[in-house]
């Protein structure tokens, strides 16, 4: 493949992705969705921006140092904004003044700097001189550092995100909302370590990077929109109020009574629990603990606290009784297969639940039957 014509199928992706992405009629997910969408819209946008110049003005072919200014140029802009988007979504919204501009105002800078590049030896209009060269490392180490920010405030805020997700849904469920936002911020980690300075090479080395690039525009761009689709983000916000009201009682009842001093009622939420189990109700799909506590007969609270005097969460708790559960199915059921057997004990994905066995048991399912 040329370097033509992996420019043109890369602006046809980008283009297609960022038309599929405006169209999107969503109303349903909320301001907050939208206002995320509408921002990667725009970064997905500048992305097939870049490509057609590049495409159309080969810039390439005249120079590295030509195509090095307009990637960091349009790439560190688009980088900013997608960052944004997700964040935007992380915090309902809630963003600070400086979280908002802290990108604008690196790319600004930057683009002054690769200016006075431009600007410093007598030439023509990104030339390759040194002082353009400088200016351009200078600008790279700029986009590394602004991308790198942003990946920490996106993963500060999915960490607390997946704790709560935790303490609410199953496993499961957290992964299939919050899948795509993980990926999504670890990719941007690796992004902030290698584009800045991968797109001064050229040959194999660009090529198969672009290529990772824009396999993990659409993975994004796809999620995004199934994310949105999906209502999530009601999901995870009922996630964080139930959150919030649990730090509030916990607060409430260490207030209220000696340190590692138990309920009065623990025995009691303890038996509801025990014959919860023991029906296997837990072997139900996709539960949130607000239907298990029902169903048990005691509040919330009490489950949460009950859990949280264990040093559990609510999903690592109900993955626990799953897979012993499997345990069982496969040694009594040699011939079910894993899916059957993850279907069995409530799990939707067979990868998920072999990911999980493997955590808890160290070995594979298939391991576990050879052993037993």
């Amino acid at each position: 493949m040329t370097l033509e014509e992996m420019q043109f199928g890369a602006l046809m992706l980008t283009s297609v992705l960022t038309i599929d992405l405006a169209s999107r009629s969503l109303r349903l997910a909320g301001r907050v969705y939208n206002l995320s969408r509408w921002l990667m819209v725009t970064g997905i946008g500048l992305i097939a921006v870049q490509f057609l110049l590049q495409y159309t003005l080969h810039f390439r072919h005249a120079s590295v140092t030509q195509g090095v200014a307009v990637n960091l140029v349009f790439f560190m802009l688009s980088s900013w904004l997608v960052s944004l988007a997700v964040l935007n979504l992380q915090r309902r919204g809630h963003l600070k003044p400086r979280e908002r501009f802290f990108g604008l105002a690196c790319w600004a800078l930057a683009v002054g700097i690769l200016g006075c590049g431009t600007l410093a030896d007598d030439g023509p209009l990104l030339s390759d001189t040194p002082a353009m060269r400088t200016s351009e490392y200078a600008a790279a180490i700029l986009f590394a550092l602004m991308q790198s920010h942003h990946t920490f405030l996106n993963w500060r805020e999915f960490r607390n995100i997946r704790h709560a997700m935790n303490q609410y849904y199953d496993g499961e469920e957290k992964q299939r909302l919050l899948g795509w936002m993980e990926k999504s911020v670890y990719i941007l980690a690796g992004i902030a370590v290698m584009l800045p300075f991968i797109i001064f090479l050229s040959g194999a080395v660009l090529f198969f990077y672009s290529l990772f690039l824009l396999g993990f525009i659409y993975y994004c761009v796809s999620r995004f929109i199934n994310y949105g689709a999906d209502n999530a983000l009601q999901r995870v916000e009922a996630a964080e109020e139930n959150q919030k009201q649990a730090d509030s009682d916990e607060q409430d009842n260490c207030e209220a009574q000696p340190e590692n001093a138990f309920p009065a009622d623990d025995e009691l939420t303890g038996q509801a629990i025990d014959r919860w189990t023991a029906d296997e109700h837990y072997c139900r799909k996709r539960l949130n603990i607000q239907e298990v506590a029902s169903e048990m007969g005691i509040g919330r609270e009490q489950l949460s606290a009950w859990l949280s005097r264990r040093h559990m969460d609510y999903a690592a708790w109900l993955n626990s009784l799953r897979i012993e559960k499997a345990k069982l199915l496969l040694s009594d059921h040699p011939d079910w297969s894993n899916e059957a057997v993850a279907c069995e004990c409530g799990f939707t994905d067979r990868s998920y639940f072999q990911r999980k066995f493997k955590d808890l048991t160290g070995q594979t399912p298939a391991e576990w039957r050879v052993k037993e």
